[in-house]
């Protein structure tokens, strides 16, 4: 595998490199080609209706995602290795920890976990940006499983729900029992969920301790949001990006179209996101028609272990089964400002496999009715926090 490096600029001209797979990239006739150790290195991400394929030197990458009408918008829905997608907003008393394995648990475990001295109250949560497909929407459900390890405080409720950036309007549910063993609740969204939105999905809970103190651990085994639609749809991670040193510097990125076969009636953005959900512009495609071929410029930068420095998101509906390919490459330059510095070239190959699909059905132990805009907890104001998640040595389970 060879890397691109840009280091001058004169004569353009175009030209094909066979990596894993073919991507045309224009660098200046004066351009030194030499094999390198690459700064960041491509990630699959592990999301469902994924396939991904990485070149031998995880700087290209095949892409087949399955557009289907019923689609799971969580990015690591059930924290297997890492805390990665996810943020916590913790309270005065209480925080969020993960932890590898626990009890009858499918996965990792996020535990929200906290001493509330007597006479005082504290909440805590966990939440995720999702972006739903822009098709019409038949039904939509979040799907949580958790289970209380520790709960000695006088009052108690465990919520979830979505939140609307754009409105403030907030759709919560909140459930007063309190397993001991993993349970899984279903909470129906449909009717609140809007075609083509972003919301934010959220778990947490609250507690109150009386004449004294008293502790909580509330533990988080999955987290699923899924939604059923008229059209084909695809709307998740397709690749993750990761430094392959601490010690690399913030550089900046963007996307680029280069070559496409598009079925008529595909709409489709494509954009990057990084560690602290900084968003590009996308990639639009619209009834089959490019409209934008290259996303914005968003800085990458190292981050805490367990989180991708950035990802590349897509949205897409069509109306027929007809597959389309994409050939991408991700620009990357290490200059202090886009575009500047040396630039290095991962291509991305992207076929959309539109497909029927039957929902995934989940035993569900409750089904809890979201309240619309709750004024128990401003979770607008707590989901801007940013905070990652705290992973501490301090609070672990065998």
């Amino acid at each position: 595998m060879f890397f691109i490096t840009i280091t001058s600029i004169t004569l353009l001209f175009q030209f094909s490199v066979f990596v894993y797979a073919h991507s045309s990239v224009y660098a200046p006739l004066s351009a030194e080609l030499y094999p390198s150790q690459p700064s960041y290195v491509l990630l699959d991400p592990g999301s469902l209706d994924t396939a991904v394929s990485l070149g031998p030197s995880l700087a290209s990458a095949n892409v087949t995602i399955t557009a289907s009408n019923y689609t799971q918008l969580v990015k690591n829905p059930q924290f297997y290795s890492n805390p990665d997608y996810w943020y916590c907003s913790p309270g005065s008393y209480l925080s969020c920890y993960w932890l590898a394995s626990d009890t009858g648990a499918v996965g990792g475990v996020v535990s929200i976990y906290g001493t509330i001295p007597a006479l005082s109250y504290d909440s805590a949560l966990i939440y995720q940006e999702v972006s739903v497909p822009n098709a019409p929407i038949v039904s939509a459900y979040i799907y949580v499983t958790i289970r209380y390890a520790v709960n000695s405080v006088d009052l108690t409720y465990w919520f979830v729900g979505i939140y609307d950036p754009a409105t403030g309007n907030t759709y919560t549910s909140y459930g007063y029992y309190t397993p001991t063993t993993y349970t899984t609740y279903l909470v129906n969204l449909t009717g609140y969920v809007q075609p083509g939105k972003t919301y934010y999905v959220f778990v947490g809970v609250w507690g109150a301790a009386l004449f004294s103190s008293g502790s909580l651990d509330f533990r988080i085994d999955s987290v699923y949001f899924t939604v059923t639609t008229q059209y084909y749809v695809f709307s998740n991670t397709v690749l993750g990006i990761n430094a392959t040193t601490a010690s690399s510097p913030p550089v900046y990125s963007r996307l680029v179209l280069s070559s496409a076969s598009i079925e008529p009636g595909l709409n489709a953005t494509i954009s990057l996101v990084n560690v602290s959900s900084v968003r590009s512009t996308a990639i639009t495609i619209t009834n089959g028609v490019v409209e934008t071929q290259a996303t914005s410029w968003i800085e990458l930068a190292p981050t805490i272990s367990g989180y991708s420095s950035g990802y590349i998101y897509v949205n897409v509906s069509k109306p027929s089964q007809v597959n389309s390919t994409l050939l991408l490459y991700l620009e990357i330059c290490s200059g202090s400002s886009p575009g500047t510095g040396a630039c290095t070239y991962y291509p991305v190959q992207l076929i959309i496999d539109p497909r029927s699909a039957a929902p995934v059905q989940q035993q569900v132990a409750k089904v809890l009715k979201p309240v619309p805009a709750s004024d128990k907890i401003d979770i607008g104001t707590r989901i801007t926090h940013k905070e990652y998640i705290a992973i501490s040595s301090r609070y672990t389970r065998a």
